[in-house]
């Protein structure tokens, strides 16, 4: 690796890259769940339909998806995920088809993305 980096002009030390790979996949910088990694047991109301695909394409290993008791047609949904901007990417995109039930901090970070576009509509 060392020498490819090399080849390409990289002149510095080998364990500062090493290091600060090491940073970049434990603060979650990739994506990747490494150890260390922040991470968030996500507590999340879907509909039905929009968890669909979570059965074949699980959030994570502990996920687990149960009927909700009080409204009918939608699921809960429990998962121990990385906390990144693309998990507020993908909660995002579904709209309002998804519902953040916890944690409380995420669940505040999304409400005041709906804020925001409700005053960018013209909502009140």
């Amino acid at each position: 690796m060392y020498e490819q980096l090399h080849q390409r002009g990289f002149r510095g030390n080998l364990r500062s890259v090493q290091r600060d790979l090491v940073y970049h996949l434990q603060t979650g910088a990739f994506e990747y769940v490494a150890d260390g990694s922040p991470t968030l047991a996500l507590r999340l109301r879907m509909t039905e339909a929009t968890a669909a695909h979570l059965h074949e394409t699980p959030l994570a290993e502990d996920q687990t998806i149960a009927n909700d008791a009080t409204v009918s047609g939608w699921v809960q949904v429990s998962a121990t995920v990385l906390d990144s901007a693309q998990l507020i990417w993908w909660l995002r995109g579904f709209g309002d088809q998804v519902e953040v039930l916890a944690p409380e901090p995420l669940r505040q970070r999304m409400l005041v993305g709906v804020r925001g576009l409700a005053a960018l509509y013209g909502i009140s």
